[in-house]
């Protein structure tokens, strides 16, 4: 933004005439004094830019991260511009009062986020909490509403903070508000857990979790469609407690990851005495598992953080030093928190070529990530699987590797985005393209003749996705003498942010296809030269696991009568559905001949399909047919 209000000096008047400093407010009052400069003409010049705040009336950091300011001063433009605009200048959380009723000396603290005080069935479950576990700790109830609350926890609970004012609706689901929140109470409470007792305010509870406080879920609603918001909350949980048995195991049926959790059954929603008595003690077990847990999880972190040896290999991988611990922080707070069963989440691996499966098998982990096993075993030198990467030279051409791609393009809005990667490349490649009306066919056809490029196009049933116009719709391609085959699409995620889905088809396409880098000349070499690479497609940089879809992966294994050894709890895979392959390593899987009925019909479930069981299994039948997998790796290209 252009400096509209001229010099220094002008600034200094008119940030002096706006009532927003406060000289004995100011943070760096002390600092501008010892070096005798005027406090306004230090805020501008140096205090504004380290988040120094003029007065309680104003944050310079809130402002301009609420409001997406760069590049100029957050008070100037609040000046000239925000204030006009009606643009809040402090945080919602300076709207918040903390009743105290005093905490007592040697008792630890928890936080109960409490329900909406509208909702009677869900308040008098968290008063009855309240008044159990005030025996044991000190409880803060915090509200996100201005509404009245119950005047009893007022008698019962040693904290109740909430809003002075009725707020506009949804404002804590905004990232910064929540941040404010959540470093408020923090910094006064320094609290041991975290309770999150209703839907309204399950989104703040990995917030709690970066922040490496242990947070136990209530869940006393029935499961019902997905939510990413649920998504989020098991995944940051470290103990879920049911109010009853039919609720756990309904939410188990729809949220299958929270196998990876420890889950628990406590009687939350009955009032009779020894009901609560029994809910009370179930509830305290859990916080006292959490924060157990965390304190291992944080000890595994500081370990990691803190090796010179894991810092140097880490940094050898390109990662650089503020990633790297925010990333070792995901691995361990997050990540570390799957105590049984797959790691269903998909948490940094924090380096590229490392085969998780390989040694998830050989240590025989169950649970949790294998990459921080790995660090703390100092083994560098092991579990490596080849990785293709950009050529800083010209990729030697081989011509005797026939090559062919499959592009299935539903949405045929984004298929220019594959002939403009397929232009950087050298090696011929035939391409086949496939659709589902004979108007998008015209519209692939135009595309094509606008880049003086040949396809051949086929029309298919709206089956499959992008898998069963490629094994169905296209398995002639397979017995028709190429080498290598190719496999892409018009990836859009409807489960995911859209702006996500995006960058998501883009980081896979470059990595497959090409964009900055000619991988397909770079990947057909690597085919060319080594006769058992059987499969190639992009590294992820998370560790994945079967979620859903185990047990139609084992019925595909058991009717292609391969061991694939699917028991691996953590492995690789194409997850997106780009890659290239030699048509007799993936034979097994060629030979079920799968007809369109073998898919399900639209719309296809986010997970547990046979759809998504092909994508997992790739590795498996590569690996089986005596072949090995590599995946492609650009250096600094993220999703």
């Amino acid at each position: 933004m252009a400096d509209t209000t001229g010099d220094l000096g002008k600034r200094i008047t008119a940030v002096r005439a706006s009532g927003l400093f406060d000289e004995a407010e100011y943070e760096f009052r002390d600092e501008a004094a010892a070096r005798q400069q005027d406090p306004v003409h230090h805020y501008l010049t140096s205090g504004e830019a380290r988040g120094g705040r003029p007065s309680r009336h104003f944050n310079p950091s809130y402002y301009a991260a609420q409001h997406s300011i760069k590049g100029d001063s957050p008070l100037i433009h609040y000046l000239l511009f925000g204030r006009k605009m009606g643009l809040r200048c402090v945080p919602v959380s300076t709207e918040f009062t903390f009743a105290e009723n005093g905490f007592r000396e040697g008792f630890g603290r928890t936080v109960l986020l409490a329900p909406d005080p509208g909702d009677s069935t869900a308040s008098d479950m968290a008063l009855r909490l309240v008044q159990g576990l005030q025996r044991s700790l000190d409880v803060i109830v915090v509200y996100l509403d201005g509404l009245p609350v119950q005047p009893a926890f007022g008698k019962e609970a040693a904290c109740i903070a909430g809003p002075s004012r009725q707020l506009e609706a949804g404002w804590d689901a905004n990232l910064t508000e929540a941040a404010y929140l959540i470093a408020e109470i923090v910094e006064r409470y320094q609290p041991a857990s975290v309770i999150c007792s209703s839907s309204r305010t399950r989104h703040l509870v990995p917030r709690f979790a970066a922040k490496s406080i242990p947070t136990v879920a209530l869940i006393c609603e029935d499961a019902s469609e997905r939510e990413r918001s649920r998504y989020d909350l098991y995944r940051s949980s470290a103990v879920i407690v049911f109010a009853s048995e039919s609720t756990r195991t309904g939410h188990a049926a729809c949220y299958p990851w929270i196998a990876s959790r420890r889950t628990v059954v406590a009687p939350l929603l009955s009032s009779q005495p020894e009901n609560v008595e029994a809910a009370t003690q179930g509830l305290l077990s859990a916080m006292r598992h959490a924060q157990f847990l965390f304190a291992e999880l944080t000890a595994k972190h500081e370990r990691i953080k803190n090796s010179p040896r894991i810092l140097e290999f880490l940094t050898s991988e390109g990662i650089g030093a503020q990633q790297m611990k925010t990333r070792i922080r995901q691995n361990c707070m997050v990540g570390g928190l799957a105590t049984g069963g797959a790691p269903a989440f998909p948490i940094p691996r924090l380096m590229t070529g490392f085969d998780s499966r390989r040694y998830a098998a050989e240590r025989k982990l169950t649970g949790g990530n294998p990459v921080i096993d790995y660090l703390l075993e100092e083994r560098f030198d092991t579990f490596r699987r080849p990785v293709i990467r950009p050529q800083t030279s010209a990729v030697q051409a081989h011509g005797s590797c026939r090559a062919a791609l499959h592009g299935h393009y539903y949405y045929t809005d984004v298929a220019e985005e594959l002939l403009l990667a397929l232009r950087v490349n050298l090696h011929p490649i035939d391409l086949y393209l496939s659709t589902d009306t004979e108007a998008k066919a015209q519209e692939l056809s135009a595309i094509l003749a606008r880049h003086a490029m040949k396809a051949d196009i086929r029309i298919f049933p709206n089956k499959g996705r992008d898998i069963g116009p490629l094994l169905t719709g296209f398995r002639d391609l397979f017995d028709a003498g190429y080498d290598v085959i190719g496999h892409v699409h018009g990836k859009r995620s409807a489960y995911t942010n859209a702006d996500f889905g995006e960058r998501w088809r883009r980081y896979l396409l470059q990595h497959t296809v090409g964009g900055n880098h000619c991988m397909a000349d770079t990947i057909l070499s690597a085919f060319a030269q080594n006769e058992s690479l059987g499969l190639v497609f992009p590294e992820d940089d998370r560790v994945l696991g079967w979620e859903r879809n185990l047990e139609y992966a084992r019925r595909l294994e058991s009717h292609m009568r391969i061991d694939g050894g699917l028991r691996s709890a953590s492995f690789d895979f194409p997850a997106g559905s780009f890659f290239w392959c030699r048509p007799r390593a993936l034979q097994p899987l060629l030979a079920l001949n799968l007809a369109w009925n073998d898919y399900p019909d639209e719309p296809v479930s986010e997970d547990g399909t046979i759809l998504h069981a092909i994508e997992r299994i790739l590795g498996f039948v590569c690996e089986a047919t005596r072949h090995h997998y590599a995946t492609t790796h650009i250096q600094g290209l993220a999703r």
